[in-house]
């Protein structure tokens, strides 16, 4: 192909001239600038070739104002599909054909005009342009009119440099092989052995067939002798003139000589690095190559260099400090303030090479000094606690970037939940779940409260909420009273301090920005943090005591020996009271107890007898004593005091009620419960405040509600209700009597320890395939009592490839994994659940892309792609897959059964 002996194109030596000492017969280009299809946009050949011709000739069309319509092109092995275009101009046509069949536009660059000098030349002729690139065209035989035409040449081309490379032993020239090569089509004048060193020099002389002798060489600008060809010379002379050597690696970084504006060039464009910290980003790509201006011109400008490249995967990348970080979806990179168009475009292999990856770009980014910042558009905003960010499907999980990414990003406010903040300078705000902020009073944060507080950075502290006041250290808010103390505030009863109006009246959730370190609702020791006089507070009142009274106290009445240390100024404006006894009594001669209060007296049921022995002893008295009280219901498991608290009595011990909800709860009434006597109950052990979670000697925990007993596997379910996973033991007697009502459950896999799983999610209860636990999913199910199990119906059996809400999924072992429908085959070989039936197995993971997996049972793994699963023989072939096409290596393991019915190959 081409016309190989015709008069060499003769141009005058350009100021650095190719040497015939660097020629080098077996390796004329490489093929990393060869098949380089991103080499230049059609703007940047459309620049290059107004830089190389300096106009047409009057009436002629040259390659400067050439158009033609091109038809569409079908895709093939060789080269993706085409759409056709109506005036299309030359440079487009050589740059859409470069990237359809990765041939480097520069390669066709050279090529036309080492064939018929159409870049150079200002009238080239209609035989010129019917047989551009010489393509079928035999020296031996007239030109192929079926390929005549500059696009037809253009395209048939650069296809057939794209054949000769995929069938490599179908032509007379081998890469990697010795060939012996003619010095010119008349055999007389010689050859030479030649080791051709790659694909792309033995595609030159599959397409030429001759090697410049030595006459060729030696007048590199102009004629050798009878015997010297110069295709193959030429195209490496106009290389190596017009964009530097053909074997060195394609140029990334360029230099303006005579200044230091350093460019990066890609895509075909030149970008200008606007400061030495961001040049500094890409110092693994090596050293500047100096280039003129005019050299420079051939790329068009495509404005400063960001954070950001584009690889010819397609796939983008933040570059940090020698890394590169994948952004995984356009809208990371507007949030980093960058367009997803116009990005540089970097070549694979070359980026790869220079960068190390660092995996996929998290939501979260961490700089050096541990701080953590969330970027929204082109906002940065400091993130002190990842765990707001949860509900809106953000992970805690980072990545570790330099100042350097995201300095110049415009500051944000913080992104902040209830808490405690502090600039680090002395100064403390507190953000409430209202978002309203109060700074702390003077000397608040003194303890363990300013230790726990969140560190920000000075300027994210100006930023948060504006101040609504100073902090009181007494609120009432949402039906709650508190005092603030060290390590937080002190949830009290209002009563213990003399009502509510003893309180500030603060909006509601104000008070969440600082944690409740304790509840403390009846009486109970405290002072403030700088006066060492201790307080009891009891009744409405406190009343000072000494330090040596305080174990007296708390044995005698059971008050908690904590001494509670509150904010300066807690205990201002504050007032003693204290209870009445009671007994236990039966008429004499029989075994009948009672409990009396006041004038009333409660039966004590026989199998109740020993729980109020301690409350003893048993005074005997006559009928009629008895009968001077008022019969009320017999006596239960719980009383009230005469602070209008309740205990619940168990095992000895006695547990304070939160409030008569929580007596209800229990099944029983507070109206109806004995009124005894502090002193006297302080006979029982104190167990302290009953939590809303009981739990008995099997390790069960149960929610009492309603009067039923509600089995809780998992008792961070109820956090987002404000109760507590804290658990009071309790005797079985205690909740046996009570009837069991449906478990407490989250989202997640149960089972009753018999076999039997079920999957809870947004859309009820499922039952799980025995294929689907047999990893860590049964191991991780909730153990439920079968009475309670029971009471979770099922809706049926959650199929192993499932869809709803627009996703799909395949059952592997720990849960799901999310996938494209396309990767299986289509949205039919997913069976349909109701809406959110998928969230009671969790989603380990997520692979909308190619992806290897297997069946927990067979060691056979298959490629997910296309719909399809292919069979990967072996490891060698599987790790042939991961270097050429990207695929992760990791190998999904899904349950027996997932991957039946789908579309096998191999």
């Amino acid at each position: 192909m081409g016309t190989v002996v015709a008069a060499p194109i003769l141009v005058a030596e350009p100021a650095s001239a190719a040497a015939a000492s660097d020629w080098n017969p077996g390796y004329i280009v490489s093929d990393a600038n060869f098949y380089d299809g991103t080499a230049l946009s059609a703007p940047g050949v459309q620049n290059f070739l107004q830089t190389r011709n300096s106009g047409c000739s009057t009436g002629w069309v040259c390659i400067l104002n050439y158009t033609q319509d091109t038809p569409s092109m079908p895709g093939t092995a060789y080269c993706s599909p085409m759409t056709g275009n109506s005036g299309e101009s030359a440079a487009s046509i050589i740059a859409r054909v470069g990237a359809a069949c990765n041939i480097s536009q520069k390669t066709l660059l050279v090529l036309l005009e080492k064939e018929q000098g159409l870049i150079s030349s200002h009238s080239p002729s209609a035989s010129a342009w019917a047989h551009a690139t010489g393509f079928n065209c035999p020296d031996t035989a007239p030109c192929n009119p079926a390929y005549a035409g500059f696009f037809y040449q253009v395209y048939y081309g650069a296809r057939q440099l794209q054949v000769y490379r995929a069938f490599p032993g179908s032509f007379n020239y081998k890469a990697r092989a010795v060939n012996n090569i003619l010095y010119s089509p008349n055999s007389a004048c010689g050859s030479s052995p030649v080791y051709i060193a790659n694909d792309a020099t033995a595609a030159l002389y599959i397409y030429t067939p001759y090697q410049p002798n030595a006459a060729a060489l030696a007048n590199m600008y102009g004629i050798g002798d009878g015997c010297s060809s110069y295709g193959n010379r030429n195209f490496w002379r106009l290389w190596s003139d017009w964009f530097g050597s053909p074997t060195g690696p394609p140029i990334v970084l360029a230099q303006l000589t005579g200044t230091s504006n350093v460019y990066l060039v890609a895509s075909g464009r030149r970008y200008l690095f606007p400061s030495a910290d961001m040049l500094a980003q890409y110092a693994s790509f090596g050293s500047p190559v100096a280039m003129t201006q005019t050299q420079l011109n051939s790329y068009p400008d495509g404005g400063a260099v960001q954070r950001g490249l584009v690889s010819t995967d397609g796939s983008a990348w933040l570059i940090d400090g020698g890394w590169r970080f994948h952004f995984v979806s356009c809208q990371q990179i507007v949030d980093f303030g960058m367009s997803c168009v116009g990005l540089p475009v970097i070549s694979s292999s070359i980026l790869n090479s220079k960068l190390v990856s660092a995996g996929d770009l998290r939501s979260l980014v961490m700089l050096p000094d541990r701080s953590k910042w969330l970027m929204q558009n082109g906002v940065r905003h400091e993130v002190p606690d990842p765990s707001v960010l949860a509900p809106y499907g953000i992970g805690p999980q980072v990545s570790g970037l330099t100042n350097f990414s995201i300095g110049p990003l415009q500051l944000g406010p913080p992104m902040v939940g209830p808490g405690l903040f502090t600039n680090g300078a002395g100064n403390f705000s507190t953000v409430g779940g209202n978002g309203l902020t109060y700074t702390l009073p003077p000397g608040s944060a003194a303890g363990s409260l300013g230790s726990s507080a969140y560190r920000i950075q000075p300027e994210s502290y100006v930023r948060l909420p504006s101040i609504t006041g100073v902090l009181p250290t007494r609120v009432a808010s949402n039906g709650r009273t508190f005092i603030l103390s060290d390590g937080g505030w002190l949830e009290v009863a209002a009563s213990t301090y003399g009502g509510t109006s003893r309180f500030t009246a603060m909006p509601s959730l104000a008070w969440t920005g600082l944690p409740v370190a304790s509840q403390q609702f009846g009486a109970h020791f405290i002072r403030e943090r700088s006066n060492a006089q201790i307080m009891l507070a009891s009744g409405g009142y406190i009343q000072p005591v000494a330090t040596s009274s305080v174990s007296w106290l708390a044995s005698t009445f059971g008050v908690n020996p904590t001494i509670w240390l509150a904010a300066n100024g807690g205990l201002a404006g504050i007032d003693s009271m204290f209870p009445q006894p009671y007994t236990l009594v039966r008429v004499t001669g029989t075994q009948d107890q009672y409990l009396v209060a006041g004038a009333q007296r409660y039966p004590i049921p026989a199998g109740l007898v020993s729980l109020y022995a301690p409350l003893g002893p048993v005074q005997d008295i006559t009928q009629a004593q008895l009968d001077a009280y008022s019969q009320r219901p017999a006596a239960q498991r719980a009383v009230k005091v005469t602070d209008t608290s309740s205990y619940l009595i168990d095992s000895g011990k006695r547990y304070r009620f939160t409030g008569c909800a929580q007596v209800a709860d229990f099944g029983m009434n507070c109206d109806q419960l004995p009124l005894v006597d502090l002193a006297q109950l302080s006979k029982l052990g104190n167990g302290g405040t009953l939590q809303a979670l009981s739990q008995l000697a099997d390790g069960s925990v149960w929610l009492m509600q309603g009067g039923q007993r509600r089995q809780t596997p998992d008792a961070s379910v109820l956090a987002p209700f404000g109760i507590p996973s804290t658990t009071t033991v309790v005797s079985n007697e205690l909740l046996a009597g009570r009837p069991v009502g449906p478990p407490v459950l989250g989202a997640g896999p149960v089972t009753d320890g018999l076999s039997h799983y079920r999957a809870v999610g947004g859309a009820g209860a499922f039952d799980l395939a025995p294929a689907a636990v047999a990893g860590t999913v049964g191991s991780k199910a909730k153990s439920l009592q079968p009475a309670s199990f029971a009471l979770v119906p099922s809706k049926g059996t959650m199929p192993l490839r499932a869809t709803a809400d627009g996703r799909f999924f395949v059952s592997i072992d720990g849960g799901w994994l999310e996938v494209s429908a396309g990767t299986y085959g289509a949205q039919s070989v997913f069976t349909a659940v109701p809406s959110q039936a998928w969230t009671g197995l969790s989603v380990v993971g997520s692979q909308f892309s190619p992806h290897f997996v297997r069946e927990r049972s067979s060691q056979q793994v298959f490629l997910a792609s296309g719909g399809s699963l292919s069979k990967v023989p072996n490891v060698d072939t599987l790790n042939w897959i991961v270097r050429t096409y990207g695929v992760a290596s990791y190998v999904w393991v899904a349950s027996d059964g997932a991957l039946a019915g789908l579309n096998i190959i191999g």
